[in-house]
């Protein structure tokens, strides 16, 4: 004789919270050694996920998540638009570089235009504002 399943899995349980945290559980217990496990990446496999995983969580955060806050943005006259898989990959592109250190002399270059525009302001050699 064969058992016919359950169609409530639930019903066994006391309470639906003690279904929830069991059930919970045991999809812990299996999903932890997936999470555990090594994935002997390169070096270059690691930056690279690095990155991607950077760009995920950017476009993740920067979303409107509120339809209020979207319509405050559109009546602001701010364009927007949805996010597109290429618009992903392309953030993990320049977090790659970042990375890297690709960046490392374009920003040394920026921060040092800056310093000498604030010393010509100090010295009164420019007007505040005035930074290009």
């Amino acid at each position: 004789m064969t058992e016919e399943p359950n169609e409530n899995p639930a019903a066994e349980f006391d309470t639906r919270e003690q279904y929830v945290r069991e059930t919970a559980d045991a999809a812990g217990q299996q999903i932890a050694p997936i999470m555990n496990a090594s994935l002997n990446l390169t070096k270059d496999e690691q930056i690279r996920s690095m990155a991607l995983a950077m760009a995920v969580s950017y476009h993740k955060e920067t979303i409107v998540k509120d339809g209020q806050m979207y319509q405050a943005m559109t009546a602001q006259g701010k364009n927007l638009r949805p996010t597109a898989p290429i618009q992903v990959i392309d953030a993990a592109l320049v977090f790659e570089g970042y990375l890297r250190g690709e960046y490392n002399e374009f920003v040394a270059s920026m921060v040092l235009g800056v310093q000498h525009a604030l010393e010509d302001i100090v010295r009164g050699e420019r007007p505040v504002g005035d930074m290009e």
